[in-house]
């Protein structure tokens, strides 16, 4: 999906952060900092992400305040995009399903012409 570009991985780690991290560390930072508007904005931008979320773990049978989790599995989620594109351009990106392959490098300029 990211077609091996270090540009949109940077992008998709970039707005994943600004989406799911953002909000609950304005609100932690609002809160420990005695900023009103920062904690509130970022309470605000939690709760949505948190209403948004909700039905789906409601239709998993789990309590609706675990959706409030939703940043730490996001999180993981980012660390392991990182994870994997780190290791499929070190050439061991399948290599937990017992397979490797070679390091993919980037065409030179005097091959793509």
């Amino acid at each position: 999906q990211l077609r091996h570009s270090p540009w949109l991985l940077g992008g998709k780690l970039v707005g994943m952060a600004v989406l799911y991290l953002a909000p609950p560390a304005a609100a932690l930072a609002g809160a420990h900092g005695r900023d009103a508007v920062t904690a509130i904005l970022g309470a605000a931008g939690w709760a949505a992400m948190w209403a948004c979320y909700r039905p789906t773990v409601a239709d998993y049978g789990q309590p609706v305040l675990a959706a409030l989790a939703l940043p730490v599995a996001a999180a993981l989620y980012l660390a392991m995009t990182f994870d994997s594109a780190r290791r499929t351009r070190a050439g061991q990106g399948a290599a937990w399903k017992g397979r490797t392959y070679p390091a993919r490098r980037p065409p030179d300029s005097a091959e793509a012409e």
